[in-house]
């Protein structure tokens, strides 16, 4: 009975038990590729085959992930919880929770996308978009579009919104917290945004 208890851990102490198989997600940094997996987080690394896994009782701030995304400048992953916390995994292995967002906001915290872009993480959300500086780890800027977003990326000085009413452009060097300064490009509902060799593909 004691070699039975000993095998599963000491009185006191927990063991995290989470799902593995149904990855939805993945993306390459620091010479790991980070897979989301049934809201749980793990690491492949090519070079030697080590697997790595990440949960609340060794490294992360909370459970149940919803998206993640790779800032290539920083080397940090970015981790979207249900609950709209914020986890930032730098490189060096240390973990940045960032709980203002879910706390304050007055709006629908829910994140829809995630999308990076020189330096920030564009939260795609169900009042519009709200942006994040991964370096300093602070909201530099919200803008409320009053329409459900399902993706948003910048390039080119002008920031993409997919929203369930069409495709809205702004460029930042306007004020786009006035709403009228984005511009309809179309009726088309895309689901996601991407930038890949200088082309915007929805």
């Amino acid at each position: 009975c004691c070699l039975i208890m000993q095998a599963q851990g000491s009185i006191g102490s927990w063991r995290s038990h989470v799902a593995y198989h149904n990855a939805t997600q993945c993306v390459a940094t620091n010479g790991k590729v980070y897979v989301l997996s049934d809201g749980s987080l793990y690491s492949y690394s090519p070079a030697d085959e080590f697997v790595e896994t990440y949960d609340k009782a060794n490294s992360l701030s909370d459970q149940g992930i919803r998206h993640i995304a790779t800032d290539e400048q920083s080397g940090t992953l970015v981790i979207i919880y249900n609950n709209a916390n914020i986890d930032l995994l730098r490189h060096d292995g240390t973990v940045v929770n960032i709980t203002d967002y879910a706390n304050k906001t007055t709006l629908d915290p829910m994140v829809n996308d995630v999308r990076i872009a020189n330096g920030n993480a564009y939260l795609s959300t169900n009042f519009g978009l709200t942006v994040l500086n991964i370096a300093r780890g602070e909201f530099i800027n919200t803008y409320t579009l009053g329409r459900v977003t399902h993706s948003s990326i910048e390039t080119n000085g002008n920031i993409y919104a997919a929203t369930a009413n069409g495709l809205y452009r702004g460029n930042t060097k306007d004020n786009l917290l006035d709403t009228c300064n984005w511009i309809q490009i179309n009726t088309s509902v895309y689901t996601q945004l991407a930038y890949f060799k200088g082309q915007l593909m929805a």
